[in-house]
């Protein structure tokens, strides 16, 4: 790079240089581009993923920024628009992008150049809670414009958008100072990543978008002609391919592109030895004596003068080189990776094949970590070049669905065993969100009294439309829904597990199988809901969440994100980072989201165990407060340095509100037995004398478990008030969960982020109801005295709170028009290995507490 600003004449700051560039030398297709570019020439980028492309673009567009800045005549507008097809690569340059101006802040320079995220994502404002504008300011980076007010007040000098976004920008007329005035007429640079991504249809449309941009700033006084940049891993296929890509780029930018300005990355070809083989003890020593600065150790002496190599005053690293360089398994390995992408497991049977076969993937490994680390000798790959840039490629399948076979024993597979299982037929299963309980899923053909279970039909738009639930259970089980439907919606019927075949119960065989109990099971065929490829509710446990009962269908985001999440692990802290792509951009934002907020969880939820499980407060337990100071320094010790101690405080806080109000409950630390959530009892509450008289007739412990009960059905309906100590004030909109906060209220009728605490189908009264049940009461009996002792103990907590010393420090605290939970008086206690904790029979769920043995899930009928 400094012999290009030589060349050039650009005088170039140190500090810009080593901001962009760093220490290292140009690569060669690096060198090209900067140099067609800063001769106003256009340039097609089409080398390998990895290779360094973006710096093909970033040096000459910041090169262009200097000079402005060494005229003066730096001032706000947009002179390159930098263009991707999706908000991820958007964000992984906006990091680049801040690390640049940081570099260049602290070397010194007074070089400044502004950059700005314009995407969908953008909030208008600091007020724009919609958007995470709080937590975007928070997270500015040196010379980020953040918002999008500010963005069209100053223009950045480069913009980062996508294509649909860029759409928007030409048709708003609040969006029109990036492209009038000053700024129009600075417009220079059009860069698009991933240009191969524009073909056919999207190409046509990206082609006449880009025409409209330059219409649009010629209009507005734009006279310099453009430098037009298009990136891509995958546009060539060979050299040969340069005039179709010169072609390609030049209809999309409608700009001329010459086949030299097709840049394509070259190898070095393999010059390494034979003269020996080492062995993995050599590669240990070779990898411990490698430092850049170390001095040559004596082991490593004693291997060179072993295998006849002269250390002629070298450096540890150089000796490393020349021995590494004269080894004839790295030759090999080299050459055949210079070939072409080879299987992981393949190539370690060939390099090590005297290795036993359980070591040889470790040895792989260690060797290329050593040769990814040892810069080639001068003469052979370049100094500063890796003797091997290597790329790990993990291709990872979707799961196709879950299958079951009965015979001839149980069996999953989860892809579609080719030919059927080994003697039955294979059944799709789908699970209980809740309880696990398992389905087989089908679509029974014929009409009441049998049939067959056939293959489900999925699409909507297919006649025979339908999904049927079918939940194995035993002879003497009985649904005491059931009863409640007839005809062909809900029945008992055999299924036979050699030929699909299905009668009702009460028939004789509809299959030559089904003489043999073995070959046949009792299943019972669920309810359809209106939509008829889903159920209301699990049949097992009663559960009635969204969609209760799911098929483990293909493309589920959960494996995938489990998947990324521990690869993501086992990456070193300097490099983590996940790129995902997918067939639609909808599907890859989610997924981006899915497993940014499901690591996030994951991560803060272990925190939290380890800063309580190993202390104990006694019974009272850890307040949140407890919590969010005991989880700072831990977010302090692991997160980004930059931020600062407020807001790792208000990261903290967030993370113990997310896990109070989990919707996770299944995997939360509660959920899985870790530990429990309880009320600190105010010192002036008693307990409302209507539990301790007939008909409940229950202890004070009960009544108190009762009362619980009771206020964390709010908790877990998220009536709950966000306090925060030391004046941070926490927003229910920054991620603190994907639902409305809600209000507890008597009043009226159920609305939107309103509950009713006394409503007949609340989780309040279903508990109350399961109780009175469980002493012999009638259900409607027991519902109007479950709703009657609502009322009560409504009316009891507003007079015990009457008594509090302060509005603050009530157990329930006034909002809008009813009461949410003060989140101060509860606490989170650890269980220890003496606790003893519950699980419900029927859903699973793993409690802390019931009252008379019953589950206290909603809408469960089992007992603990």
């Amino acid at each position: 790079m400094k012999a290009l600003a030589a060349e050039y004449g650009l005088g170039l700051e140190p500090g810009l240089l080593a901001a962009v560039a760093g220490e290292r030398p140009l690569y060669r297709h690096q060198e090209e581009a900067v140099e067609r570019l800063l001769t106003k020439k256009n340039a097609v980028v089409a080398t390998g993923t990895g290779s360094g492309k973006t710096e093909c673009f970033i040096l000459p567009i910041l090169i262009q920024l200097h000079r402005e800045f060494q005229e003066g005549e730096l001032g706000p507008g947009v002179r390159a628009m930098v263009l991707y097809p999706m908000n991820a690569l958007v964000n992984d340059q906006r990091e680049r992008l801040g690390e640049t101006a940081k570099k260049l802040q602290e070397s010194g320079s007074g070089f400044r150049f502004t950059f700005g995220q314009y995407t969908g994502q953008t909030p208008e404002d600091e007020r724009d809670g919609r958007r995470y504008a709080a937590e975007r300011e928070r997270e500015r980076l040196p010379g980020e414009l953040v918002f999008r007010r500010e963005i069209r007040r100053q223009p950045p000098h480069i913009l980062l958008t996508n294509y649909s976004m860029l759409e928007y920008l030409l048709l708003r007329p609040e969006d029109s100072p990036l492209f009038s005035g000053e700024s129009a007429r600075r417009w220079t640079f059009l860069v698009l990543d991933e240009a191969h991504q524009y073909r056919g249809v999207k190409g046509m449309e990206m082609a006449m978008l880009l025409r409209r941009l330059k219409e649009r700033l010629r209009r507005e006084g734009c006279v310099e002609s453009f430098r037009c940049i298009a990136t891509s891993a995958t546009l060539l296929g060979g050299q040969g391919d340069r005039p179709a890509a010169a072609g390609f780029a030049g209809q999309l930018f409608d700009e001329p592109f010459a086949e030299d300005g097709v840049i394509v990355g070259e190898t070095v070809e393999v010059k390494g030895k034979n003269e020996y083989r080492l062995i993995c003890a050599d590669y240990r020593v070779l990898a411990e004596a490698g430092g850049e600065k170390r001095l040559v150790s004596d082991p490593l002496l004693h291997l060179a003068a072993r295998l006849g190599c002269r250390n002629d005053g070298l450096r540890a690293v150089e000796l490393v080189a020349a021995l590494l360089d004269r080894d004839s398994r790295t030759t090999r390995l080299r050459e055949l990776l210079q070939a072409g992408p080879q299987d992981f497991k393949d190539l370690a049977d060939e390099i090590f094949a005297e290795v036993p076969q359980e070591n040889r993937s470790a040895a792989l490994g260690d060797l290329v970590a050593l040769l990814s680390r040892v810069p080639g000798i001068a003469g052979g790959d370049g100094v500063g070049t890796p003797m091997l840039s290597p790329r790990y490629h993990l291709f990872l399948r979707s799961l196709e669905g879950a299958f079951l076979t009965y015979l001839p024993k149980k069996k999953i597979y989860l892809n579609r065993p080719a030919g059927g299982g080994d003697a039955g037929e294979i059944f799709a299963a789908a699970l209980c969100r809740e309880c696990g309980q398992h389905y087989l899923v089908g679509k029974k053909s014929g009409g009441y009294r049998g049939g067959r279970l056939e293959e489900a039909v999925r699409d909507p738009g297919e006649e025979g439309y339908g999904v049927h639930f079918f939940r194995p259970v035993k002879d003497d089980e009985f649904d005491e829904a059931e009863e409640e439907d007839e005809g062909e919606a809900k029945g008992r019927f055999f299924l036979c597990l050699r030929c699909r075949a299905m009668w009702r119960e009460d028939l004789l065989p509809a299959c030559e199988h089904g003489q043999d109990p073995s070959n046949k099971l009792l299943v019972l065929k669920e309810k359809p809901a209106e939509t008829e490829d889903h159920i209301p509710r699990c049949g097992a446990c009663g559960y009635r969440g969204r969609d209760p009962v799911r098929e483990v269908i293909h493309g589920g985001d959960g494996p995938g994100a489990v998947i990324a999440t521990t690869l993501y692990e086992d990456l070193p802290p300097e490099r983590r980072k996940v790129l995902a792509f997918t067939d639609g951009r909808q599907e890859a934002a989610f997924f981006a989201w899915y497993l940014e907020d499901t690591y996030a969880n994951v991560y803060h939820r272990h925190l939290l165990w380890k800063v309580t499980s190993g202390e104990s407060l006694g019974e009272e337990g850890f307040s949140l407060t407890d919590l969010a100071y005991k989880l700072q320094p831990e977010l302090e010790a692991a997160g980004d340095p930059t931020k600062s101690s407020r807001e790792v405080q208000i990261e903290a806080w967030r993370a113990v509100y997310r896990e109070f109000l989990t919707q996770e409950k299944r995997v939360s630390l509660e959920g899985v037995g870790l530990g429990r959530w309880a009320v600190r009892w105010p010192p002036w509450q008693g307990t409302t004398d209507v539990l301790l008289e007939r008909p409940w007739e229950l202890s004070v412990d009960e009544a108190r478990e009762v009362l619980f009960l009771l206020l964390d059905s709010l908790r877990q309906r998220r009536a709950v008030e966000l306090l925060a100590k030391d004046g941070l004030a926490i927003n229910w909109d920054d991620k603190i969960s994907a639902y409305p906060q809600m209000v507890a209220t008597t009043a009226g009728k159920k609305q939107d982020k309103r509950i009713r605490w006394d409503a007949e189908r609340g989780a309040g009264a279903g508990l109350l109801v399961k109780v009175l049940n469980k002493k012999g009461w009638s259900p409607e009996e027991a519902k109007n005295r479950a709703l009657q002792t609502l009322r009560h103990i409504w009316d009891w907590l507003e007079a015990e709170d009457g008594k509090a010393p302060s509005a603050s420090s009530r157990l329930l605290l006034p909002a809008q028009d009813g009461r949410r939970l003060n989140p101060h008086w509860w606490r989170f206690r650890p269980v220890a290995p003496a606790d003893e904790l519950q699980r419900c029979g029927v859903c699973g769920r793993v409690q802390g507490t019931g009252v008379l043995g019953l589950c206290a899930r909603t809408g469960c009928r089992g007992t603990l």
